[in-house]
């Protein structure tokens, strides 16, 4: 699935990146390429998702996926 992150979102992205990088050199760097992997793979279509659903709900026009 191709979607486009809005700039708000892609500014949160890249501050998660950054501390997920501060704590994996705090707590090693087991893991850490499969959270990123995840949260970009999983947690943002999911987002994307559950705001199309609930836009749906109320009623209000949903953007084509991309």
């Amino acid at each position: 699935m191709k979607f486009t992150i809005p700039l708000p979102l892609q500014h949160e992205h890249e501050a998660l990146h950054e501390r997920l990088r501060q704590a994996t050199q705090v707590g090693g760097k087991v893991g850490a390429a499969d959270k990123t992997r995840t949260e970009e793979e999983v947690l943002y279509p999911a987002a994307v998702l559950v705001g199309q659903a609930v836009r749906q709900r109320l009623g209000q026009r949903v953007p084509a996926a991309a």
